[in-house]
């Protein structure tokens, strides 16, 4: 038993030893023109899931259907599309030169629930470029940025444009500092 003992605090310190030459050795490129290792990658994800998740259970999403997609629209055309893009719209250079690349929101809004989408916009998303829009923006105005984003996938290049296009340049968001 002493023995096993030993071989695991031995198998610890060497792991932290290991740890530490690997984080003040440098060899990890952090650069934004290349990818994570796939570990970090998947750990990274991972841990991004499972933590929305957690967090967002508890809020319960108003009825979408009944939620202002104009607000919604010009809050998501002035913020979101320089990152995300839009139906037709590629991200911008700002977006395209991110690491881990902002998703095509019109792809992979279905894989979140409005609570946990309403988290994400509310709180941003550590070490991926996701700001945090709840300090800035009130609770129905994020709710309007969600409703309109849950609809992308429904909105075509030429519609996406249609609607763009119906935006007085006095109607563009102004975040409500709360």
């Amino acid at each position: 038993m002493k023995r096993t003992l030993v071989a695991i605090e031995i198998l610890l310190i060497v792991l932290i030893v290991g740890f530490l030459v690997f984080i003040y050795s440098g060899v990890y490129n952090i650069a934004a023109t290349t990818t994570h290792y796939s570990f970090l990658e998947w750990v990274v994800e991972t841990t991004k899931k499972n933590s929305v998740r957690r967090h967002a259970k508890s809020i319960a999403a108003p009825p979408l259907a009944g939620l202002d997609l104009q607000q919604g629209l010009r809050h998501f055309d002035a913020m979101c599309v320089i990152c995300h893009g839009a139906p037709g719209l590629p991200s911008s250079a700002i977006g395209q030169g991110m690491v881990p690349t902002p998703p095509e929101l019109s792809q992979r809004v279905r894989g979140w629930t409005p609570g946990e989408m309403f988290w994400i916009i509310s709180n941003g998303i550590k070490m991926t470029g996701m700001p945090a829009f709840g300090p800035t923006h009130s609770e129905p105005e994020l709710w309007a940025i969600l409703a309109f984003v849950r609809e992308l996938p429904g909105i075509a290049p030429e519609g996406y444009q249609a609607l763009r296009a119906k935006i007085r340049p006095g109607e563009m968001p102004q975040p409500d500092h709360h």
